[in-house]
């Protein structure tokens, strides 16, 4: 049974995470390299630590950080978890952030051997789902293990997924991030365009939800404005999204680099991302003005 959990990464998304399992009442390390971030969970009783080396003790360990270097780092590093992990059993290390199938087996390589029970668990919902805890989680590794770390993926999510064995998770989540991207941009755009020309936005959006232009960003309407609000607190956190969605839609490009079939729109999807800037920042806080 899972009693404590490190969570590793209190950023815009591994913050709210972090509170909701510290809410269910589990024993919780919060470690980031922001000790600014570190004093607010200090304050609400979690243990704080700047060094991922000492999360080794943690029945459970969750890694939500941006990039696959960042998992790797935190991981494998030299003050990494691999480093803090005592005698006996291993704990179960669930990595949430999205990275390739790649950087899994170098975690898996490392780790199995010393006891340690490695999950795929990328998540997808976005910043208010991770504060709501409605998060959807995508898991796969051994069905035990998954098994348990349920009750703490069920303090962050409500829609959980077994996609299979190691690293199908991951891919899941790739394809899924393919659609996201290019809802986020799109849909952005179209919706400029609707007030523009003379429509409500969530007018708008209540028509395309039941008709061929639904999307994520329609799911919603009376949320759409709050949706892209949260992306663009500032340029800071703007460049931020905007550096991860590249990141996703470069991992989307590899996998097809490795599949037979012609993959174009994949292809001009990574060149509009590429290129995006300053007027996607100005569409989405137009829309994002609450």
């Amino acid at each position: 049974m899972i009693r404590s959990v490190a969570l590793i990464g209190a950023g815009a998304m591994g913050a709210p995470m972090a509170r909701r399992i510290l809410h269910a009442g589990f024993e919780l390390t919060v470690c980031d390299r922001n000790r600014t971030a570190l004093a607010s969970f200090a304050q609400a009783g979690a243990n704080v630590t700047t060094s991922p080396s000492e999360c080794g003790g943690a029945d459970m360990i969750v890694v939500v950080v941006a990039t696959a270097a960042q998992m790797l780092d935190v991981v494998l590093g030299e003050r990494g978890i691999g480093s803090g992990l005592g005698s006996a059993q291993g704990p179960l290390l669930a990595i949430m952030s999205t990275v390739s199938n790649d950087a899994m087996q170098q975690v898996r390589r490392a780790l199995v051997p010393k006891g340690v029970r490695v999950l795929d668990a990328p998540v997808s919902g976005g910043v208010i789902r991770a504060q709501q805890g409605s998060l959807t989680i995508m898991t796969s590794g051994e069905a035990v293990d998954i098994d348990a770390a349920r009750p703490v993926f069920e303090t962050m999510g409500n829609r959980l997924f077994t996609c299979g064995g190691p690293g199908a998770a991951m891919t899941m989540k790739i394809v899924n991030n393919i659609l996201g991207v290019a809802n986020a941009v799109i849909a952005g755009e179209a919706y400029r365009l609707a007030e523009e020309n003379g429509l409500d936005l969530v007018d708008t959006a209540r028509v395309l939800d039941v008709s061929t232009g639904r999307n994520f960003m329609s799911a919603n309407p009376e949320g759409v404005r709050a949706a892209y609000a949260s992306m663009v607190p500032d340029r800071e956190a703007f460049a931020s999204l905007l550096s991860i969605m590249r990141k996703d839609i470069g991992l989307a490009a590899d996998l097809t680099s490795g599949s037979p079939g012609a993959y174009p729109a994949i292809a001009g999807l990574m060149s509009i991302v590429g290129s995006i800037g300053d007027e996607t920042f100005a569409t989405w806080t137009r829309l994002g003005d609450l």
